[in-house]
């Protein structure tokens, strides 16, 4: 009897020694589980807020559980600009985030630089060097329409007379989009140009698109520079 107690008591302590190794591989596995530093909320981000570095912070998540398309540092989000609201904790994902300013966003609104306006604009072969611009591009914008004058005659009499005038109306205009293009390689046939300009600039061209015509020039990309240019008549040509 004394025997089998020895033995019972023998094989209870290989036991437990099997669990307790089984256990400590366990719990060993479980320590040695891969992490990735991943950028997450730190607190709930509005939609359309640009991002500042105490919103995100570095989680170390397994690599299971990783979201595709995740920053791995804080860096590469900072001010860009919430999409739609991110909640605490969430991991921050490229589809989330836009870059204010770049063609690259796939929103025109976007695109469009803070302060700034986007306007369309009918054009055609003529008027567009045969769609030959791109977004991207930078463009002068030249307006044709006509104006009342008083012209004297060979008589010395004068009269006032409805006469063609044009002039250089913007300079240094960014092309957002060609009709609804907004990819550098643009579009091969267009009918319209989308333009970023100023307030004051996008009422000056809705007027005279209405009562004139408007034409585009296209700028070498190294040239920035600006020039004093006043308005013509045909009298001037004709004279």
């Amino acid at each position: 009897m004394k025997k089998i107690k020895i033995l019972a008591l023998f094989l209870a302590l290989i036991t437990a020694g099997v669990l307790f190794w089984y256990l400590s591989q366990n719990d060993a596995e479980a320590v040695e589980i891969p992490k990735s530093n991943v950028a997450v909320a730190a607190y709930n981000i509005p939609e359309n807020t640009v991002i500042t570095a105490e919103m995100v912070i570095l989680s170390a998540i397994p690599v299971d559980l990783v979201m595709p398309q995740t920053y791995n540092s804080a860096s590469d989000i900072i001010g860009m600009t919430a999409r739609s609201e991110i909640v605490a904790g969430e991991q921050i994902v490229t589809s989330r985030l836009v870059e204010v300013g770049s063609s690259s966003s796939g929103s025109l609104a976007y695109t469009v630089t803070p302060g700034m306006r986007a306007i369309t604009i009918g054009v055609n072969d003529t008027s567009s060097l045969k769609c030959m611009i791109r977004p991207g591009d930078f463009v002068d914008i030249i307006a044709q329409y006509q104006v009342e004058q008083l012209v004297s005659s060979a008589q010395g009499e004068t009269e006032i007379r409805t006469i063609p005038e044009a002039r250089l109306l913007l300079q240094q205009t960014l092309v957002l989009a060609v009709d609804q293009v907004m990819l550098e390689s643009g579009a091969e046939a267009y009918t319209t140009l989308t333009l970023e300009v100023t307030p004051e600039q996008a009422v000056t061209l809705s007027l005279t698109e209405t009562n004139g015509l408007l034409r585009a020039i296209l700028r070498s990309p190294l040239d920035t520079e600006t020039v004093a240019s006043e308005g013509i008549t045909i009298l001037d040509i004709t004279d």
